[in-house]
């Protein structure tokens, strides 16, 4: 008796088993892949043609192609940057599964051969300029830009810390109060003396010199980034908060408002590093000084110093600020994230690096169909007093399914010498082809003697699949005991009902 449990047990396993590769042996199905059709191309190197993503895109368009080369475990390393998910995914520290396609058509997954990590670029630097707005209009709201300051440079150093990435911080309320801390690249110690630098910042001035602020962070800028290589170069960055409108900037050769915003914001959308355009993120907020009459004028003014619309917030409270400023550093950090891929070192054919999992299709669930009793009867039976007479006639009846297994109608059924009706039921699941039981209560009329004769009806019978019916009335009262035999058949079947 063990063994033969035991052996029902490892036949259930080895089925659940089975089924589920069955779901799972098509890298296809997963709601992220990335595919190509490998090549080797010499003892060092691959060639991945014809890419195709689900889910994913990178810098390889749909159909490109990919280079691999070997590495010091004697796989096939291939990069995709730029990565983007969708629908979104973090895909931070996650790994691809790796699978290749054998000549026989079959998709396999093989661990020890390859899968696929995401890494955060170092290779390329990217240079960063935070412009803050340190005015008295701020009032203790202050410490919100501080701390928001701080999220950004905590998020991008969580990003990469090896000093790929350079941050300048420009703090400014007047021209001549303007606090600058030069771009340096993003290390344990230089990150430190951000956070010095920002801790150490107040806000005692009344005035707003933005545009005088932003034009000392592209100078910063483009001095740094002259001894950058410009081949590893991912661009630069401006991020801008303020809570008011300018009042005090100048700049050389331009002195009224007019000509310096026209200035800057012309820097913004032409200046370029290395082919680059300056990527512009601007943040506002309504200062105690901003009346309302003024918004429309503030949005519009700053609205037009970011690279698109989407690169522009305006908080209704500067305490939002600090979820901005993480919510600039995470899109752009993604940016850089890159899917590290390996292969087998020696396999010609389809390749796959999938991530989640297979989706499973739940069938929609079947609408019940419900069917109502309306059949035809023909009926024939006794009646019994002082001798034994016949009777004949044909009836109706009626059931509607109140439930999917219970009917509620009537029955009526007449004709030589007798009258019955009554209530009738079904009960019981003819509506997936199968018998129900009909049952019936109600009054039969006995015309079989010199005077009409009320009886007592009871009614049972069986409702077939095909459509036939049997009932079988017993009727008692003035007349002793009459008995009717009916047969008949359900057209209810033909119409499908609520």
């Amino acid at each position: 008796m063990k063994k033969i449990t035991l052996l029902c047990a490892l036949i259930y396993v080895f089925i659940g088993a089975m089924n589920v590769l069955a779901q799972g042996d098509n890298p296809l199905a997963y709601p992220y892949y990335i595919y190509g059709e490998q090549e080797i191309t010499g003892r060092n190197s691959s060639v991945l043609r014809n890419v195709q993503y689900n889910g994913f895109s990178t810098n390889i368009p749909v159909g490109g192609t990919n280079y691999g080369a070997r590495n010091t475990a004697e796989k096939i390393v291939y990069q995709f940057d730029s990565i983007r998910t969708n629908p979104y995914l973090d895909i931070t520290g996650k790994t691809l599964t790796y699978w290749r396609k054998l000549e026989n058509g079959e998709w396999i997954t093989d661990i020890e051969a390859g899968n696929g990590t995401a890494t955060h670029r170092s290779d390329q630097f990217a240079c960063f300029t935070l412009i803050l707005d340190c005015s008295k209009s701020l009032g203790q709201s202050f410490s919100y830009v501080k701390q928001a300051a701080l999220d950004f440079i905590d998020e991008m150093y969580s990003a990469s810390n090896v000093g790929n990435i350079h941050i300048g911080i420009v703090c400014f309320s007047t021209m001549n109060d303007t606090q600058i801390f030069p771009i340096t690249s993003l290390t344990e110690s230089s990150r430190l003396q951000m956070r010095t630098f920002i801790a150490k910042q107040s806000n005692q001035r009344q005035a707003t010199s933005m545009y005088y602020a932003i034009d000392k962070g592209i100078q910063e800028l483009s001095a740094h980034i002259k001894g950058l290589n410009p081949k590893k170069f991912e661009g630069a960055h401006v991020i801008t908060f303020t809570d008011g409108l300018d009042n005090t900037s100048q700049l050389e050769n331009k002195f009224s408002l007019a000509k310096v915003s026209s200035h800057v914001k012309e820097e913004l959308t032409t200046t370029s590093f290395h082919g680059k355009l300056i990527d512009s993120w601007v943040v506002g907020s309504q200062g105690e000084d901003v009346k309302d009459g003024q918004l429309d004028m503030m949005k519009s003014q700053l609205s037009a110093l970011a690279s698109n619309p989407d690169q522009f917030f305006f908080l209704e409270d500067v305490s939002m600020l600090e979820r901005i400023f993480r919510q600039i550093a995470n899109g752009l950090t993604k940016r850089w994230l890159s899917w590290v891929c390996t292969s087998a070192l020696n396999h010609d054919g389809g390749v796959c690096w999938t991530l989640g999992e297979v989706p499973v299709i739940k069938e929609e669930p079947k609408l019940k169909k419900k069917h109502m009793l309306l059949g035809v009867h023909y009926a024939a039976g006794i009646s019994c007093l002082n001798y034994t007479a016949l009777k004949t006639g044909i009836g109706l009846d009626f059931s509607y399914p109140i439930t999917y297994r219970f009917g509620l109608g009537a029955y009526f059924s007449g004709g030589y010498a007798y009258t019955s009706l009554g209530i009738l039921t079904t009960i019981g699941n003819y509506n997936d082809g199968k018998a129900a039981f009909v049952g019936g209560l109600g009054m039969d009329i006995d015309f079989c003697w010199y005077a009409p004769r009320m009886n007592f009806d009871l009614r049972g019978g069986v409702l077939f699949r095909n459509g036939l019916y049997m009932m079988l009335d017993m009727a008692t009262g003035m007349t002793p005991f009459a008995m009717t035999f009916n047969i008949g058949y359900n057209f209810g079947n033909l119409f499908t009902v609520k």
